[in-house]
């Protein structure tokens, strides 16, 4: 995923969240910290790259099962 500050302030600690259909497991992730309840997936900035300027963005990603044809859905 790509986040981006769309803003016109630094945003500090940014955090990503989504739900996923019941059933999906995050097993790893990258570029973050991640976390699971339920089907809330959520990503919370690594250190190094906790803060994004005005137009910057980070990426991160994860691996996981899906039982389902369904995708995840932003939050």
């Amino acid at each position: 995923m790509t986040i981006k500050n769309t803003g016109t302030t630094p945003i500090d600690d940014w955090y990503v969240s989504w739900t996923m259909p019941s059933g999906v497991t995050i097993s790893q992730g990258w570029n973050g910290t991640f976390m699971q309840s339920g089907t809330t997936g959520m990503v919370h900035a690594p250190s190094w790259n906790s803060t994004l300027a005005p137009g910057a963005t980070a990426t991160a990603g994860f691996l996981g099962s899906n039982p389902s044809s369904s995708p995840p859905t932003p939050t």
